[in-house]
């Protein structure tokens, strides 16, 4: 059912029990565009092994923390509810308090938070795009889908959609029906508290690494300009704490990625951090 890595993400050492469950979910059936998510994870952690495990931020070293790297789920392709059983049947022998799950396009989010949706109180959707359609090419579960998915689950009232820049009208008109709170990137540009005070109240948190300028994460499925640059995202993660991450949407299958590179950064930071809840 698992497929364990050449060597887990950050060298952590693979326990049974651990605080941080990391696993890789590496599916993109759902992809509209560029394809290739599904390699998102071996990049993250090919990256990871090119990092130092030191956080300049935190002052701390990865390895120290109670992290246990499970690999990758063996998914089905093209056939999302296999996908899921195979997801929900691997999460629910893992005896973990955390999750950082690393895609896999961001149809994995409506997976993952299906399984937890009993304890998330607040959802943070950082993405380039709105992911608000009621369906996308005929699929409910399309990564287009994903937000509209989570409000479903756990309620509208409990998710923010942070950063994005690309949305239909049908899909605006949508968000605001559903009384969503939302903050386009522009938004952010013109009041700077915005950012570190949706990200601290996020239990849990999803970031489509498109949200970053293309840039600096130019390999993934949609990329949009005009997005955050990394040191605008990263200067807050000392305020945030989550219990549940996903990192979804690298889009590669070069080991010389700048996309993996920036994702791989974030993720160690982001395990830091979610050491503190």
């Amino acid at each position: 059912m698992l497929l364990m890595p050449i060597k887990p993400l950050f060298g952590v050492k693979t326990q049974e029990k651990a605080d941080i469950a990391v696993i890789g979910i590496p599916y993109d059936s759902s992809q509209s565009f560029f394809s290739g998510a599904k390699f998102g994870p071996t990049a993250i952690r090919l990256a990871a092994n090119t990092l130092e495990e030191y956080s300049f931020i935190f002052r701390k070293d990865v390895r120290d923390l109670s992290i246990s790297d499970w690999g990758d789920i063996e998914v089905s392709v093209g056939d999302f509810m296999k996908t899921k059983k195979r997801v929900f049947d691997v999460l629910r022998g893992i005896n973990a308090e955390k999750y950082l799950f690393l895609g896999g396009d961001h149809s994995v989010t409506i997976i993952t938070v299906d399984f937890l949706k009993d304890k998330i109180k607040r959802y943070v959707h950082v993405d380039a795009h709105a992911d608000f359609e009621d369906e996308y090419l005929g699929n409910k579960f399309s990564h287009d889908s994903t937000l509209r998915r989570v409000g479903e689950m756990i309620g509208f009232e409990k998710i923010t959609l942070l950063g994005f820049r690309s949305a239909s009208i049908k899909e605006l008109k949508a968000l605001e029906d559903f009384e969503v709170e939302t903050y386009s990137i522009f938004d952010i540009l013109d009041d700077e508290e915005i950012l570190p005070n949706v990200l601290k109240k996020a239990d849990y948190l999803s970031i489509d690494i498109d949200v970053f300028e293309p840039s600096y994460a130019p390999e993934v499925g949609n990329p949009e300009p005009f997005g955050f640059t990394p040191i605008q995202f990263i200067k807050h993660i000392r305020e945030i704490s989550p219990r549940y991450v996903d990192i979804v949407e690298v889009t590669t299958t070069k080991m010389e990625s700048i996309t993996a590179i920036l994702a791989a950064t974030i993720a160690r930071e982001i395990l830091i951090a979610m050491n503190k809840s």
